[in-house]
């Protein structure tokens, strides 16, 4: 699988669009707010972690896992175990790590 960024073209504001491939043959696509910065997922799950400080959440079938988590104000790295892990590490020393199995809190993140 792949997940790649399209560019929303001329519009500084637009995050452009997310997509996941398999085999070339588009699986799902889903519009951004903010440019995704880092990508990471398994085959349960996908996330972006966005220039805004945002965390976005997609299921295998590309809706939408949570709300918008504003977790950090921006992603350094960004990292998905083979399970339901997931660890963001922000540019100013924050740590959030998520386990996708449980209920998120969006406001606890």
């Amino acid at each position: 699988m792949t997940l790649a960024q399209a560019d929303a073209g001329s519009n500084d504001d637009a995050g452009g669009t997310l997509s996941c491939c398999r085999d070339g043959d588009l699986l799902w696509s889903s519009a951004l707010t903010s440019r995704a910065l880092l990508l990471a997922g398994n085959a349960g799950w996908s996330a972006a972690a966005c220039e805004d400080g945002s965390l976005v959440l997609f299921t295998a079938a590309g809706r939408r896992a949570a709300p918008t988590i504003h977790a950090v104000g921006g992603a350094a790295a960004l990292h998905a175990d083979d399970t339901d892990g997931l660890l963001l590490v922000g540019n100013e020393q924050a740590l959030v790590s998520l386990n996708l199995k449980k209920p998120i809190d969006a406001e606890v993140c």
